[in-house]
């Protein structure tokens, strides 16, 4: 597996405030025009949607994606499997409080990707778990 971090990025909003949000992905659907619009993902990331557990969109170059929240760890951990994916991969939003109102946030995707593979979309992965992480920082919590 290959992994992949996004950097911690910093939410000024308690811990468990921002768990709650991402832990319910419905509550993401109001972002996604700045998720579609954000500079990393601009043009690669199309027809995004969410429901409680999952997420879709059609992510370039790999086509249709999803994730399913597998498991949920109040206010530390939420964890992700893919769905209709053709590469298999698990997702992990790490969530630390670092002050009251202060919480800082990771983003840890591991693929299983082959070595043909690996060139070709590791530098996409990269570019969309950094695009999510600064997305998702930048939410009005």
């Amino acid at each position: 597996m290959t992994t992949f971090e996004s950097s911690i990025k910093t939410i000024n909003a308690a811990q468990e405030v921002v768990y709650q949000k991402m832990a319910d992905l419905s509550n993401l659907q109001q972002y996604v025009s700045q998720i579609e619009q954000n500079e990393h993902l601009k043009g690669k990331v199309k027809n995004v949607r969410f429901d409680v557990d999952s997420c879709h969109a059609s992510i370039e170059p790999l086509g249709e994606l999803g994730i399913r929240i597998i498991d949920r760890e109040p206010y530390k951990t939420i964890k992700f499997e893919p769905e209709n994916s053709p590469l298999q991969f698990n997702l992990w939003i790490q969530l630390v409080s670092k002050e009251p109102y202060v919480t800082k946030m990771k983003i840890t995707p591991k693929a299983d990707i082959g070595f043909m593979m690996k060139g070709l979309v590791s530098k996409p992965l990269q570019k969309f778990v950094d695009g999510l992480a600064d997305a998702i920082e930048r939410f009005p919590f």
